[in-house]
């Protein structure tokens, strides 16, 4: 029960804020009064009732009561912002939940007062009132998921689950359970975009569980492709060339591969900035880092360390790996291959026929793989190297081997990220053209002075490699037709 002596200490409370209760207006904004004020009447709500407060305070029913219901409205989004923050700091894909609360409350009270009472930070939310979130519907009552909830209840099924690309993107994220990393391909990526138009951002994030951060960053991506795109130079007409036949280069590789092929000298800055307003995006690969004190070695000569390793990669639902056999001196790589599993038997075959085509290494690095070591007795491989006289080195690190580490980066970069395979024979056809085009046409910059490995491993092929197939196919016509002139001579005599 509410003591007389209560009500005339709160009432006195009141009566000494009344210099911050000037200016009080019936309709003003819970968070636009007085911090002071506030606490009082926040002891109130909880000591008085709203008709015994609103005799005290000497303010009408429907402010009062309109404050409670907007107090425990702030203080309900306060509590749905610390759900969006680990480790003390917001999380981008959770802010979707809060960001358009928080733009009105900043719209109303100002930023500084907002940040304070909600715990989000001044700079985000000027960001987010500059991109206009506030004039967004609620991720929870969105257009496009109001339209579909209305279809859903009619016929019992959502519709993101009729719809025949859902099946099919279902499908293709099966390979990614229980991954932390997933790296998603270009038919997947496309699935994400076209659904997202339909269903929304929130439909596409609820049923395939992919983040908020990765279908924002497609957006961007396809927003960029959709700007018009800037005047470009003539001087500058190779650079978008070379996107098209070779979308995974960057800025330094082709300002390398221009001044190589066309003798024209441009800087990285001016290729980057023609190649980002035409939609280049630096792609992401996952790298791994060297630590501090690691020691970065050269072999002297060609065929003195070959690297091998296995890279794992999916061809739409199939399963490959890719074999690379790399020489540490020129980075030529001297064989490769695709099998459905790592098996001895495919590192074998094609170590023999790069012994056949390129002679015998003297050292051979791998990691401690079943197909290339055994931790127990001797593998089949490591007997295949002692009759050659090859000896056999286990990297301990991923570091020790780098230089093939950094290949299935490259071949990632260039290759897998940017061409859709039909079939595993496609993606073998493609794979040798790129193993063709870094080998001999391709600048390595661990080479320097824009050399190709072929420069180091055969001195003199990068200058014939890739010239006019006409050229070459009239020599051998002529070659052809002498040798058969010559025949027929022999037979006559």
């Amino acid at each position: 029960m509410i003591t007389l002596e209560a009500t005339k200490i709160l009432k006195d409370k009141i009566l000494s804020k009344r210099k911050k209760m000037i200016g009080m207006s019936s309709g003003m904004h819970w968070i636009k009064i007085h911090q002071e004020v506030r606490e009082v009447l926040e002891e109130g709500f909880a000591k008085l009732g709203i008709e015994q407060l609103s005799k005290v305070t000497g303010f009408s029913v429907e402010d009062v009561s309109r404050w409670i219901t907007q107090a425990q409205a702030i203080k309900e989004l306060s509590g749905r912002v610390a759900a969006c923050k680990r480790n003390g700091r917001m999380v981008n894909s959770l802010t979707i939940y809060i960001r358009a609360d928080v733009c009105r409350l900043a719209r109303l009270a100002g930023i500084r007062t907002t940040s304070v009472t909600t715990g989000v930070a001044r700079a985000s939310i000027k960001n987010w009132l500059a991109l206009g979130y506030d004039t967004e519907a609620s991720p929870d009552n969105m257009p496009a998921l109001a339209e579909s909830a209305s279809v859903a209840a009619e016929t019992e099924i959502p519709p993101i689950e009729r719809d025949e690309e859902a099946t099919q993107l279902a499908q293709f994220l099966e390979r990614h359970k229980g991954k932390v990393h997933k790296k998603y391909s270009l038919a997947e990526k496309k699935l994400m975009m076209a659904l997202g138009e339909r269903f929304g951002s929130k439909a596409v994030h609820d049923y395939f569980g992919v983040s908020y951060d990765t279908i924002a960053r497609l957006k961007r991506r396809q927003d960029d492709e959709i700007e018009r795109k800037a005047r470009t130079p003539l001087r500058y007409l190779p650079v978008l060339d070379l996107m098209k036949k070779h979308p995974g280069m960057g800025p330094m590789q082709m300002r390398d591969y221009i001044h190589r092929h066309l003798g024209l000298s441009m800087g990285v800055n001016s290729i980057r900035k023609i190649m980002e307003q035409h939609g280049w995006v630096p792609p992401f690969v996952k790298t791994t880092r060297i630590a501090n004190g690691t020691q970065l070695y050269e072999a002297a000569r060609k065929n003195y360390l070959w690297h091998m390793d296995f890279k794992h990669q999916y061809v739409n639902k199939c399963k490959c790996f890719l074999l690379f056999i790399q020489d540490d001196y020129a980075r030529f790589i001297v064989g490769h291959g695709i099998a459905d599993g790592e098996k001895v038997d495919v590192v074998i075959a094609a170590m023999e026929e790069s012994i056949r085509i390129h002679g015998k290494p003297e050292s051979v690095m791998s990691d401690g793989g079943s197909a290339f070591h055994a931790w127990r007795g001797s593998s089949r491989f490591t007997r295949f190297l002692e009759d050659y006289g090859i000896e056999q080195m286990i990297a301990s690190t991923p570091n020790v081997n780098g230089k093939l580490e950094n290949l299935n980066q490259q071949v990632e970069k260039e290759l897998l990220m940017t061409t859709e395979f039909a079939s595993v024979d496609h993606f073998r056809k493609e794979l040798s053209k790129w193993v063709g085009h870094y080998n001999f046409s391709r600048p390595h910059q661990g080479l320097g002075d824009r050399q190709v490995p072929a420069d180091r491993y055969f001195p003199g092929a990068g200058t014939w490699y890739g010239k006019n197939s006409d050229v070459i196919r009239q020599q051998s016509l002529i070659a052809e037709t002498m040798g058969s002139l010559l025949a027929q001579l022999k037979k006559s005599s």
